[in-house]
């Protein structure tokens, strides 16, 4: 039975990383295809576009998918009384996004950019119905459904940009593309979404709390402090994530834009498997071993983290050695510049993985509000960095600021981490093996920019000094994560 289940856990996970990984392909495929058949300056516009869609698309409704994530795991069969209270919430956050998004697009001076920024508004709306449709197939554990789910989006804009290449379409040609591909998206993900306000889910998982009877029906105001802290620190994530390119369209052009998105494309790429297996695989367990097995929650910091720490670290060496050959090769000579600005935005992928780590363990009851708060800091500080920087040193200065940012908001996690989950005294002692693992990883950080700095004279000697000298400093860290597992398989 447990060989069963097992089995059956490495199948969805499987079937997730197989999708995703084929998602990633497209998204990556279009994106080659659109540097080659439309301007920089068209190409900085989509991109400007498809990243405010981003940014907003966790206002459009307003956090509901993961708070019923939350919310399911702790009520069980009884959290259906939130679905109408949400359904309203939803409809009304909606609204009011799609207005600010408009308002936003009319503050860029750029009028290909506003021009595309109004074609594409049910990209917008198609990114809220998939949010509330992955949520409702997470709760029922449906992976199969959420792999083909999260693979058609891509997949109907790689038919376009085809379509397009083929017959010559313009970049208005390919945003009305894309906007009817969204509309398809909306049609597809409606019955999904219905499934769950008809309270025809079927939960597998039972919450210790389904015995109980819950009567009173949550009025708004209660269904907003439950739901803001995941939109908000959504939204706050985005911002600090993809900000950059809508400040560097604005206060240096289009194609800054587009040589930022490049390297951009390349970094959401590796972020790949972290994503498949916070977000869509363990995102809702997380949320009952909070309330039924606090022991994999400690397994899941301790190992969990140093693992993805090496994983980051792995491809940030991997990046800063083969991006001045790669990224001319794919994205043609005029991209030239995205080689440097990846490897300076490749520093923060240790961190990130870490952050993604910790982070997955603070949206658990009411540690999600110090999440956003942590997360809103990061934003506030981005934003800061990127003003500052940006009019002086262009995309240069996008990318340093990232870095910062990432490199903070992983601290700021494992510091909430460990008071508010595992109530560990952080505040005047710091544990020595946590130190000296992660001493490691940061030496891997200083090496590789000292890499950057040498890559400038294009001396390949460098490439094999840089790998040799990665690869001694890691042999120490893995060795702590083999004799770890072996522990916890003991």
């Amino acid at each position: 039975m447990f060989a069963k289940f097992k089995n059956k856990h490495m199948l969805d996970l499987l079937f997730l990383t197989l999708s995703q990984l084929l998602n990633a392909f497209l998204s990556f495929i279009i994106q080659i295809i659109l540097v080659r058949v439309v301007s920089v300056e068209a190409y900085g516009a989509l991109s400007t576009v498809l990243r405010l869609n981003t940014l907003f698309s966790t206002l459009i409704v307003f956090g509901v998918g993961r708070f019923w994530l939350r919310i399911f795991a702790s009520e069980g069969v009884n959290a259906f009384r939130w679905v109408k209270p949400t359904l309203f919430l939803t409809i009304l956050s909606t609204f009011m996004t799609v207005l600010l998004y408009i308002i936003t697009i009319c503050f860029v001076e750029n009028n290909l950019t506003i021009t595309i920024g109004f074609i594409m508004i049910s990209a917008l709306i198609a990114q809220g119905t998939t949010d509330l449709a992955l949520s409702v197939l997470q709760l029922e554990s449906n992976y199969k459904v959420i792999s083909i789910l999260q693979v058609l989006n891509n997949g109907l804009r790689f038919l376009v940009v085809i379509i397009g290449s083929i017959i010559s379409f313009d970049i208005y040609g390919i945003a009305i593309g894309f906007s009817m591909a969204a509309l398809l998206l909306i049609v597809i993900q409606i019955p999904i979404i219905v499934r769950m306000f008809s309270e025809n889910l079927f939960i597998k998982e039972k919450s210790i709390a389904s015995e109980v009877s819950f009567v009173d029906s949550p009025d708004f105001k209660q269904t907003v402090v439950g739901t803001w802290p995941y939109a908000v620190g959504g939204f706050f994530f985005l911002v600090y994530y993809q900000v950059d390119i809508l400040l560097l369209n604005i206060i240096n052009g289009e194609m800054s834009a587009a040589y930022y998105n490049v390297a951009f494309t390349v970094l959401s790429f590796l972020y790949l498997f972290p994503n498949v297996l916070y977000q869509k695989f363990l995102l809702p367990k997380i949320h009952r071993w909070s309330v039924s097995s606090p022991g994999k929650i400690q397994t899941l910091n301790n190992l969990g983290t140093k693992c993805v720490a090496i994983i980051g670290s792995i491809f940030m060496i991997i990046v800063v050695a083969t991006s001045n050959t790669l990224i001319p090769l794919t994205f043609g000579k005029q991209y030239e510049v995205s080689a440097s600005i990846l490897m300076i935005m490749s520093l923060s992928l240790p961190f990130r993985l870490m952050g993604n780590n910790y982070g997955s363990l603070l949206v658990t009851r009411e540690n999600m509000v110090k999440k956003a708060k942590y997360q809103g800091v990061g934003a506030v500080l981005n934003l800061t960095l990127n003003l500052l920087l940006i009019p002086y040193i262009t995309v240069f200065g996008a990318a340093i600021s990232t870095v910062i940012t990432e490199g903070l908001i992983t601290l700021l996690f494992y510091r909430g981490v460990n008071k508010y989950i595992f109530k560990s005294a952080i505040r005047y002692k710091l544990n020595f093996n946590f130190f000296q693992f992660y001493l490691y990883i940061y030496m891997l950080v200083l090496v590789s920019f000292i890499f950057y700095i040498l890559s400038l004279y294009k001396e390949n000697i460098y490439i094999f000094i840089y790998t040799f000298i990665t690869i001694v400093i890691l042999i120490k860290p893995a060795k702590v994560i083999f004799r770890e597992y072996i522990l916890i398989k003991g």
